[in-house]
């Protein structure tokens, strides 16, 4: 019963009609309260992803409330849910709070010196930077000239004749390097 409960929440999340994902947990934590769904959840979202039922971000999102949710337990969830009256957002705030109470939160934000923005990138300076190095060993070279053959059809400023010769000189460098192995 527990893949199906499963099954379950994952086509819910899929749908996402209004609050039936919810819906859909609270019932499978109602039905089986000491089961922990989350990791059949998130490989169904993975599945999803493969299938193209679901983009990647949704999934990674999904499944982040997913552990959360699985985190407090089922009664004390099903507390939530009441006091909310199911409201998604309102439901994951006390999911949050819990957490932070319980000491399950994680700090939150980026490291120092790892931001994406001007202000917190680490600042390089060009006269100490290292140059760049190119690898040397055949597995690397390999994956680069496999990369540019694949890649070289959507040259579209090439002429038809240059991508096929490229396409064939790619193919000869591969095979040698495979040889060489």
């Amino acid at each position: 019963m527990s893949k199906q409960v499963s099954d379950r929440i994952v086509e819910a999340f899929i749908a996402f009609t209004n609050a039936s994902w919810m819906q859909t947990v609270v019932e499978g934590r109602a039905a089986e309260p000491k089961t922990d769904h989350s990791t059949e959840v998130i490989a169904g979202f993975a599945v999803a992803v493969d299938k193209g039922r679901m983009d990647a971000d949704s999934a990674n999102t999904y499944a982040s409330q997913v552990r959360g949710i699985y985190m407090v337990p089922t009664s004390t969830f099903l507390d939530m849910v009441g006091q909310t009256g199911g409201a998604i957002n309102a439901t994951m705030r006390l999911v949050a709070a819990w957490k932070r109470e319980n000491g399950l939160a994680g700090k939150g934000g980026r490291k120092t010196g790892q931001g994406k923005g001007k202000t917190t990138a680490p600042k390089n300076d060009d006269a100490e930077a290292a140059a760049p190095t190119v690898p040397n060993d055949d597995r690397s070279w390999l994956a680069a000239i496999i990369d540019m053959r694949s890649k070289v059809n959507g040259r579209k400023d090439w002429p038809s004749d240059r991508i096929a010769a490229f396409q064939d000189t790619a193919a000869r460098l591969i095979a040698l390097l495979k040889s060489v192995k």
